[in-house]
């Protein structure tokens, strides 16, 4: 099971490096890089859907060490935890109260702010790039 968690991890990882490398790229795009600083500044989009994934992770063996141990208490299990298997783990019944629950985090917004001054300045070399060229076509206007 966890080899099989290690493979889809890195594939699925592999796809998340895929489409950060081509964010860079598309940030040649004054609309993309708002769109960034936006996801980033509400958080939201790639940017939250990102640190959850990692949140989840961390969860997933705070989980598993939780349930190994709640499986460890019952004396009538075989102990083999076996997810694709119906007889591998406790038959006993959960209660709610003592699993433990995931809670999405909120990044804090000066975390945030940070994150998203490279879109800003990155916006705003745009916009001076933009505003010399007008001014430069401008100043060779000829009226008559």
């Amino acid at each position: 099971m966890l080899g099989e968690k290690e493979i889809r991890d890195s594939w699925y990882q592999s796809q998340f490096s895929q489409y950060i490398k081509t964010s860079h790229i598309t940030c040649v795009s004054p609309m993309f890089a708002l769109e960034i600083a936006d996801e980033i500044l509400l958080d939201g989009g790639f940017q939250r859907f990102q640190k959850n994934w990692d949140d989840l992770h961390t969860f997933q063996s705070q989980f598993l060490a939780w349930f190994k141990e709640f499986d460890a208490r019952d004396p009538k299990s075989p102990h083999w935890l076996n997810p694709y298997e119906d007889y591998s783990s406790s038959k006993l019944k959960v209660n709610l109260e003592e699993t433990p629950v995931y809670n999405e985090s909120v990044v804090p917004m000066d975390r945030r702010f940070s994150i998203i001054s490279v879109y800003i300045a990155l916006l705003l070399i745009y916009t001076v790039i933009a505003y010399i060229i007008s001014f430069i076509i401008f100043i060779r206007y000829d009226v008559r």
